[in-house]
């Protein structure tokens, strides 16, 4: 399920992608590890769709991620809500063939974020928690470019 959820939220944000999300994170605070994630967004009045790619996951690994977030409407700071999932990207070779495995390990999202008025550019300010075999936090500090 969590699979089907990714890959529909991926085509939809892919099809209709307003803009490009560029984040650079903390996970667990500063002194375990640093991530980076580069996303595609749709925007839709209140509501936005984000899929896009993230790394520095535990254990190295590289996520695929689908995020529905509802932004709350106030006048000069945006308060929005996040929730999604997140599924794991790996590759291997076995028998001089490469495989690519999509969905290990799977992680549930949840988080919430400032978003700041508009400069060319909207940057923001979130925190997420990842909830799978491995739970993690991340505090993201970003931007969205309008593209399109």
């Amino acid at each position: 399920m969590k699979r089907l959820l990714t890959l529909v939220l991926l085509a939809a944000s892919l099809a209709s992608a307003g803009g490009l999300d560029f984040g650079l994170s903390a996970r667990n605070g500063t002194s375990n590890a640093y991530m980076g994630s580069l996303s595609v967004r749709m925007d839709l009045s209140s509501w936005a769709l984000r899929a896009g790619f993230v790394a520095g996951a535990p254990n190295a690994e590289v996520l695929l991620e689908g995020d529905l977030l509802y932004t709350l409407a106030f006048p000069l700071i945006s308060p929005y809500l996040v929730g999604g999932v997140a599924l794991g990207l790996a590759g291997s070779t076995r028998s001089g063939a490469f495989n690519l495995v999509l969905g290990r390990p799977a992680y549930t999202v949840l988080g919430a974020g400032l978003a700041f008025p508009s400069r060319g550019y909207r940057p923001y300010l979130e925190v997420d928690k990842y909830t799978g075999p491995t739970s993690f936090a991340r505090l993201t500090v970003g931007f969205v470019v309008e593209m399109f």
